[in-house]
């Protein structure tokens, strides 16, 4: 308790124990969703470092394996859905052409994933948190409500919005909506978030062209494509944006692919 007290402040204690409480498991960080999103950061390193590398190897299946029984702990089931769709998004662009026993791999590597998980969730009672919740009445969690008021201050202002950082303030419910697109425009309108998310979007439309022009070629492209995919979704069920530790790796990720395509021209005019 005395390590505890040392590096979390007592009311993240109390949040820690709650989430234990409740077999939601933030590891070192005070929230599941911080822990989850790390995880990710994780799984992207490593996956990336697999479909980009032409050798095989079982030590990256296993490791992701046991980054995705780690993420299910967390019960965050957007990053779980996040990572899947990454990973599915990154094997299409990188593999063009497969060879049977690349096929064969990839397919007992995927059984072994399923195995254990269907382990974990039967024998570790914790891991089922996150499948009790696709099941529940209520699949959004009480996010539904919070969407429906977001699109009405919406409807308000629609342009301009009532200010950066007012949902909270303004909202019935005195939450967030764990969706960033519907609070961006509620709080700075259409102008605002055409301004914000028109960027990022541009962003991973410009990593995934270079990464195709390169043939997946650059891990830390496919990396810097991983998270990318994992922030912009993770933005429609969860606050990644306004997170000050989520937001800046999203951005230092996000340099890799300007750093390398500032690099490779200027090179080309160099030559």
């Amino acid at each position: 308790m005395k390590i505890m007290g040392a590096l979390y402040t007592g009311t993240d204690i109390v949040v820690i124990q709650h989430l234990i409480n409740n077999a939601q498991y933030p590891g070192i960080t005070s929230q599941t969703g911080y822990n989850a999103f790390f995880i990710s950061l994780g799984i992207g390193i490593l996956s990336s470092r697999l479909l980009v590398v032409n050798r095989f190897k079982w030590i990256y299946i296993i490791s992701i394996v046991l980054y995705f029984v780690g993420l299910i702990f967390t019960g965050k089931r957007s990053l779980l859905l996040a990572n899947i769709l990454a990973i599915v998004i990154l094997f299409v662009t990188t593999h063009k052409k497969l060879t049977l026993k690349k096929i064969l791999l990839y397919f007992c590597s995927t059984l072994l994933l399923l195995l254990l998980c269907y382990l974990a969730v039967n024998y570790i009672p914790q891991t089922q948190t996150i499948f009790e919740k696709f099941n529940g009445e209520d699949v959004s969690s009480g996010r539904f409500s919070l969407f429906k008021e977001a699109f009405n201050l919406f409807e308000t202002k629609p342009l301009v919005g009532y200010g950066i950082n007012t949902f909270a303030q303004i909202s019935p419910s005195g939450l967030d909506t764990h969706n960033v697109y519907l609070q961006l425009l509620a709080e700075v309108g259409l102008v605002g978030t055409i301004f914000i998310i028109g960027p990022m979007i541009y962003l991973f439309i410009f990593s995934l062209k270079i990464y195709r022009l390169n043939f997946g070629r650059c891990q830390y492209i496919a990396l810097s494509l991983y998270i990318q995919i994992i922030f912009l979704v993770y933005s429609a069920l969860g606050n990644p944006f306004y997170n000050t530790n989520l937001f800046l790796a999203y951005l230092v990720f996000t340099s890799m692919v300007l750093s390398y395509y500032t690099t490779k021209r200027k090179r080309s005019l160099e030559n």
